[in-house]
């Protein structure tokens, strides 16, 4: 059976959201030390369902999907690949 990884918002990660009632909203992360990335459309609705407790991945695409009003199956390799970035920046933790 293949372990299914969980991910959560790093504990040292700081934030900010931009824009919240609007299309454009953003959302600027950074750990301490490091250039802050900025994240917008689809980035920061991953964002948003990301927590300080770990989820695992299929649970996260699903409560995308759901505020997206898409299939699951339509996003998920692109929410892989946005968890995978976030991870090797630092700013999401998986177990």
């Amino acid at each position: 059976m293949m372990k299914t990884a969980s991910y959560k918002i790093a504990r040292s990660c700081a934030y900010e959201y931009f824009d919240t009632n609007s299309t454009n909203a953003r959302v600027v992360c950074a750990i301490p030390g490091s250039k802050a990335i900025v994240l917008s459309g689809s980035g920061t609705l991953i964002w948003e369902v990301l927590t300080k407790d770990f989820q695992t991945e299929s649970d996260l695409v699903n409560q995308i999907a759901n505020r997206a009003e898409v299939p699951p199956e339509l996003i998920s390799e692109d929410v892989r690949a946005t968890l995978r970035r976030l991870t090797e920046s630092g700013l999401v933790e998986t177990i």
